[in-house]
């Protein structure tokens, strides 16, 4: 569907061959030329508006069910495209140590209008 998605989106798919052409190329230079002085992945990764606390390893803690996440989710995919994406290793919270588990009681356990149970996100 493109619902959503801008009128110049719809119409480039729309009428192709009026909406994509090619430049022309530079006098003087080859397509090759242009190719090179475009970005490297290591220059991207060098530009990369974040870093991590460390400097070494991206952990990611699951808050709520991780069960029921892992059924939605197949999270070690997820793991090793942000690997593959950042440069760096990608851990799951807890999974080298334990993490310190609080009663629902105590973080404001709650039900919502729809039924739905809650806790409150700054009890997190």
């Amino acid at each position: 569907s493109l619902a959503g998605d801008s009128w110049r989106t719809k119409q480039a798919l729309l009428e192709p061959a009026r909406a994509w052409t090619l430049r022309p190329l530079p006098a003087g230079e080859t397509w090759w030329d242009l190719f090179k002085r475009t970005q490297t992945f290591d220059d991207f990764k060098s530009a990369l508006p974040f870093r991590p606390n460390t400097a070494t390893s991206i952990q990611i803690a699951i808050v709520g069910d991780e069960e029921e996440l892992k059924k939605q989710l197949d999270l070690e995919a997820i793991f090793a495209h942000v690997e593959a994406f950042t440069g760096f290793p990608v851990t799951l919270a807890g999974s080298d140590y334990e993490l310190p588990k609080m009663k629902l009681s105590a973080a404001g356990l709650r039900t919502a209008v729809d039924g739905v149970e809650q806790v409150g996100g700054h009890f997190v």
